[in-house]
């Protein structure tokens, strides 16, 4: 897999970080069953997004949010 990440500053007040996932998991443990499979719950791609705004009248307050998206 690989993964790439991101993160800067575009004013003084706001910071943008972002990533990406690429992944492509199969199982092997030696059972012909599930050797080749894809485990459950381990998502191909994976992106997020995060965002945080200091608020410049008060010190110390920041306003922040994120986004993360899974594929199947």
């Amino acid at each position: 897999g690989a993964e790439l990440s991101a993160s800067g500053n575009p004013t003084r007040n706001l910071r943008l970080l972002a990533g990406m996932t690429f992944i492509d998991p199969e199982i092997d443990n030696g059972d012909p069953v599930t050797t080749g499979n894809r485990p459950p719950g381990v998502p191909r791609r994976a992106a997020r997004a995060f965002a945080e705004y200091r608020i410049g009248a008060v010190p110390g307050l920041a306003v922040n949010g994120g986004l993360t998206y899974n594929s199947g």
